[in-house]
């Protein structure tokens, strides 16, 4: 067998995340990945209905999904193309010392709901809000992938159009592509040009119905996925550590040893030669 860069000799990694704590996360997603023995992460915004829900996310996170750091109040770069951001959370007029600042606060509180210690940066990945890179503006500007390396194990990061390769993955900026109201078709092609290049692809998604309303995937959709992936061997996983007490050199260690299940989720075998 060739060795390839995935643990247990898998030929690619998929990750499955889903963002800004819907009511269908903890009722419907993280029960129907559970069934085919998959963990999703769920990037949670703190001002939200999570603390109201709390009981069930903490039932979510003891089913072994991770809780991922999504901001407080779900920051966003105000722009003419996005103009829905509430100006007070715009990035562009945020400082780095405001961003880390929310960034500690948001993990101390997710920590109360799935009691992983705000002080294992090792135990908890950020998914970047609106999938954002920088904060302030002009020469103020600092990015995000250069100033959290202290708070996060890794950071989902802006969007790309190609799988993460293993050996230029950027911990702090990985890269994610969108699956909201896609068919099952599209996001299968993605999966199969993942194996094919022996990478890695992270899904983000937002809320899951029936009929696919609103920015969201259909649940049909979600469920020929998972059983796509369970046909191609994902059920091996690897195992995660309690803490993880140091940043790895390298990927493989990562995917190894960290929480993060974006990591494990699917991994297809690669064949003999």
């Amino acid at each position: 067998m060739t060795d390839t860069p995935w643990p247990q000799q898998r030929r690619a990694a998929i990750s499955l995340t889903f963002d800004d704590v819907k009511a269908s996360h903890p009722a419907l997603v993280a029960p129907l990945l559970a069934d085919y023995d998959f963990r999703g992460v769920f990037y949670t915004p703190i001002y939200s209905c999570l603390l109201r829900g709390a009981e069930d996310w903490r039932q979510v996170a003891a089913a072994g999904h991770e809780l991922g750091n999504h901001s407080i109040f779900h920051l966003c770069q105000k722009n003419p193309k996005r103009d829905w951001p509430d100006k007070s959370y715009d990035l562009y007029t945020y400082s780095r010392k405001r961003f880390r600042d929310e960034m500690i606060v948001s993990n101390e509180v997710l920590a109360l709901i799935d009691g992983i210690s705000p002080d294992g940066k090792a135990e908890r990945t950020y998914g970047n809000t609106c999938h954002c890179n920088v904060i302030g503006s002009g020469d103020s500007a600092v990015r995000v992938d250069e100033n959290v390396d202290d708070l996060f194990l890794a950071v989902r990061g802006e969007v790309r159009q190609s799988p993460i390769a293993h050996d230029n993955a950027n911990l702090m900026n990985l890269g994610t592509v969108g699956i909201d109201h896609r068919s099952a078709e599209d996001i299968i092609a993605l999966i199969d040009e993942a194996r094919a290049a022996g990478g890695w692809y992270i899904f983000t998604a937002h809320d899951v119905n029936e009929n696919g309303d609103g920015l969201s995937m259909q649940t049909s959709v979600l469920k020929t996925l998972c059983t796509y992936l369970s046909k191609i061997e994902t059920k091996s996983k690897p195992e995660r550590c309690e803490r993880l007490r140091k940043r790895y050199d390298s990927l493989h260690q990562f995917i190894t040893y960290s929480r993060y299940s974006a990591a494990y989720d699917a991994f297809g075998r690669r064949p003999h030669d």
